[in-house]
C-alpha cells in the first residue's frame, strides 16, 4: 500500500510488514554503513582517553600563558617569578597526558 501525499512505497499508510499496527518504514538500516562505523570505532582501540587528556593539557597550557601574559602586563617587575610559575604549571599540566598514555 503506497502513501498517498508522499507517494512513497516506503512509508505506507497502514500496518507495516510486520503486521504490529505502526507506521514506521519498511525500509531497513544500511548494514555496510553500521559495519563501517563498527570498524572504526574498533580501530580506536579506546584511546579515547589519551586524545581528551591531550586536547585538555593543550587548552590549560594555552590559559595559563594568557594568564602570565596578563599578569606580566599588568606587574612587570614580577615577570621573573611569574615566569618560573608558568613553567612548572605548565610542566604539570602536561604531566597528565603521560599519566594517560603511560598508566591507564
Amino acid at each position: 500500500m503506497t502513501n498517498t501525499l508522499t507517494k512513497d512505497p516506503n512509508f505506507p499508510t497502514g500496518p507495516c510488514a510486520d503486521k504490529c499496527g505502526c507506521r514506521e518504514p519498511k525500509t531497513k538500516p544500511n548494514k555496510i554503513m553500521t559495519e563501517l562505523i563498527m570498524f572504526l570505532l574498533a580501530a580506536l582501540e579506546g584511546k579515547f582517553h589519551v586524545g581528551l587528556a591531550a586536547a585538555g593539557s593543550g587548552i590549560g597550557v594555552g590559559l595559563v600563558g594568557m594568564k602570565a601574559a596578563e599578569a606580566t602586563g599588568r606587574n612587570p617587575g614580577a615577570g621573573a617569578d611569574i615566569l618560573k610559575i608558568s613553567i612548572i604549571l605548565a610542566a604539570l599540566i602536561e604531566g597528565i597526558v603521560f599519566f594517560a598514555i603511560f598508566l591507564v
